[in-house]
Order: C-alpha cells, then sequence, then structure tokens
C-alpha cells in the first residue's frame, strides 16, 4: 500500500471528484424532469391569459443550476461529464432566454 499510495490518493480524489459531478448532474436531470410549469388564469376583455406562478422562483432556479453546471468545469475529472453538462447548459440558457422574453 504505501508503494502505491500517490496513485491511491489520486484514485480517492478521483472517485470523489467524479462523485460530486455525478450527483450535480443527476440533481439538473431529476429537476428538469420534472420541473411544472405552475399557472393561474388571467381574465382581461373576454381573453384567458395563463400566467406563470412562483416566477422569481423558477428564474432563481435556472439561474442557480447554470451557476452550477459552470462550477463543474473547474474540476479537473470534467471530461468524463462535459457532454451532458453542456447539453444542460443549452437547454437552461434556452429556457432563461425564452423566459426573459416573457417577462421583459
Amino acid at each position: 500500500l504505501l508503494e502505491n499510495q500517490a496513485e491511491l490518493k489520486e484514485l480517492n480524489a478521483r472517485a470523489t471528484g467524479e462523485v460530486a459531478i455525478r450527483e450535480a448532474v443527476q440533481e439538473v436531470t431529476a429537476w428538469a424532469q420534472d420541473a411544472r410549469f405552475s399557472t393561474t388564469s388571467y381574465s382581461n376583455g373576454g381573453r384567458s391569459t395563463a400566467l406563470i406562478k412562483d416566477w422569481k422562483d423558477l428564474t432563481t432556479q435556472v439561474c442557480d443550476f447554470q451557476a452550477l453546471l459552470g462550477s463543474l468545469k473547474a474540476s479537473h475529472f470534467f471530461g468524463t461529464f462535459a457532454d451532458t453538462v453542456t447539453h444542460y447548459e443549452a437547454k437552461l440558457a434556452l429556457l432563461d432566454r425564452v423566459l426573459s422574453q416573457l417577462n421583459p
């Protein structure tokens, strides 16, 4: 064990780093699969429009997940997850743009 101490430390660091990244990606994945817009109906002049409830919470979640995914890139162990993270970054960026356009 002493002969391989440096390699074992590197392996442990890699495992710990990859677990942290995997858990962050799983958190974003779970949110993406389960997130729903909660709406309420607004009527004006005989016209009904669906309005998104909890607007601020939704935009905060999107920004938080964008920051989380961005922070993963600093890890030395990011490479394995790069495609998945890039995929979610693109989806969150699109959602952020659309939400911004809906509430200028």
